[in-house]
């Protein structure tokens, strides 16, 4: 559900919930096996040797119904939060002033319909031998309005 500035002043009821990539590259993979046989052979290629470019260039726009499914699972199993929300003019981005989310700028996707924040961290392995990137999905779907 989007909302807006005169839905919501402050304090609203929302469902916040977070995953990595690898919660989601896996359906994407799955679904693209059935829909698109050169982008699900890019994405498994990708997969093989930790890299990501291909699932990133999916993920900007969205994931669209390829992970809808998914999220919804995961929607599901979160239980309601009280935010405390800042609205930007346009009513298409949000932050949020919890100690949970550092502040962070969310998106409306309309697809999905709900808040969307990508951010990622680069990680040493212990032995220093490489490195990889890890990136965190964060979404907010708005339940009710205080």
């Amino acid at each position: 559900m989007r909302l807006t500035q005169e839905d919501c002043k402050n304090t609203c009821i929302a469902i916040f919930f977070e995953c990595t990539h690898e919660d989601l590259l896996e359906p994407l993979i799955q679904y693209y096996k059935a829909a698109d046989e050169y982008t699900y052979l890019s994405l498994r290629k990708e997969q093989l040797k930790n890299e990501l470019k291909t699932f990133k260039r999916i993920m900007e726009q969205g994931g669209d119904s390829a992970i809808l499914s998914t999220l919804q699972r995961l929607c599901h199993k979160s239980e309601p939060v009280q935010l405390e929300v800042d609205w930007y003019d346009d009513d298409e981005i949000i932050i949020l002033d919890e100690d949970f989310s550092n502040d962070d700028v969310y998106k409306y996707n309309k697809s999905l319909d709900m808040y969307v924040n990508v951010s990622s961290k680069v990680c040493v392995k212990p032995d220093n031998s490489s490195a990889y990137e890890i990136i965190f999905f964060c979404y907010i779907k708005f339940d009710k309005v205080e």
